[in-house]
């Protein structure tokens, strides 16, 4: 009966330190956290996920597990912390300058930036000690380059 309960308790938290210990499987988590702060995952959000990550290499079999593996750790997780440190740990600050600009092209994805939208990336920033002004500068470049007029950043 002790073993039974020694081994309950200490499951999950093994299971809890596994989550998002891979860096694209965080990156996945969140960029989906991004499409779906607004509390909808938009199409154009969900495409442009699919198209950040073949961008980075991988085809489309591994991208859509790469979101199916990254839903379920989210759904684990409990919070966002665990994929900003996984990421934080592994890239660069340049690479994670980098990482702020493909969630810009999510949240930019469906045309608008809400409110909550703004503040997931506000938070997201720091998580991941990329400064204001390197995350405004991302969400300016991603707005060139998608055409969009200003706001939101």
């Amino acid at each position: 009966m002790i073993e039974k309960l020694k081994t309950f308790l200490r499951g999950p938290a093994e299971t809890a330190s596994e989550v998002a210990q891979d860096p694209d499987t965080a990156l996945t988590a969140l960029l989906l956290e991004a499409a779906e702060a607004d509390g909808e995952e938009a199409p154009e959000e969900l495409d442009a996920i699919r198209t950040l990550l073949a961008r980075r290499g991988h085809d489309h079999t591994k991208v859509e597990a790469m979101i199916a593996e990254a839903r379920g750790q989210r759904a684990a997780a409990g919070g966002l912390f665990r994929f900003t440190h996984a990421v934080k740990t592994a890239w660069s600050p340049e690479e994670r300058i980098g990482l702020v600009e493909m969630l810009w092209e999510v949240v930019y994805a469906d045309g608008r930036v809400d409110d909550i939208e703004a503040g997931l990336m506000r938070r997201l920033g720091g998580l991941l000690h990329v400064t204001d002004r390197d995350r405004g500068a991302a969400a300016v470049r991603v707005r060139e380059r998608l055409g969009i007029d200003g706001g939101g950043a």
